[in-house]
């Protein structure tokens, strides 16, 4: 089945942006490593490639959101928060350290922890150690990454700079293949 753009529905678009307002309000911690984005553009050039989309013109849609995306990750970065609140904080760090991708839920008595595979299979736990112990690997990850929140600036438009050409060479591939 291809991806087509007329077959997401309004209420799709509705729970998508209501989860990008969730997210804007959520205090976050981010370690991203090449790969974040990297992975993110060879999904994009598979499926292209592959015919899952078949329209050049949705193909480069989507590149241009990632670079949206991307943009938004910045402002965010440069004042270290989502919105103008301050309860919205935003830390977000580069490691070159390949982890897993792990999601910590900090609640105020407990925790919760998501982690993903390379497939969308995930494991869930509410299991307090298990918890610690990620909190634990992403405090070590915290202490080999760079900042790239606040003062980062030089680490964080590189590798904006760096993703940005990532993003201009997969619609140069879709637009010349």
């Amino acid at each position: 089945m291809k991806f087509d753009y007329a077959n997401i529905s309004e209420e799709i678009v509705a729970v998508a942006q209501e989860l990008n307002q969730i997210y804007l309000e959520i205090p976050s911690t981010e370690i991203w490593t090449k790969d974040t984005v990297d992975g993110t553009i060879d999904q994009v050039r598979y499926a292209f490639e592959a015919g899952h989309i078949g329209d050049k013109a949705l193909a480069e849609k989507i590149v241009e959101q990632i670079r949206y995306c991307l943009t938004d990750m910045n402002m965010y970065a440069i004042s270290a928060k989502k919105t103008i609140d301050p309860a919205h904080s935003f830390n977000w760090y580069h490691c070159d350290v390949l982890g897993s991708l792990a999601y910590l839920i900090e609640f105020k008595e407990s925790m919760l922890c998501f982690n993903r595979f390379n497939t969308f299979n995930y494991l869930k736990t509410d299991d307090q150690f298990y918890c610690a112990q990620t909190k634990d690997w992403m405090q070590g990850l915290i202490r080999k990454s760079v900042a790239f929140s606040g003062q980062g600036e030089k680490h964080r438009n590189k590798f904006l700079y760096t993703a940005f050409a990532a993003c201009d060479r997969l619609i140069g591939e879709i637009n010349n293949g």
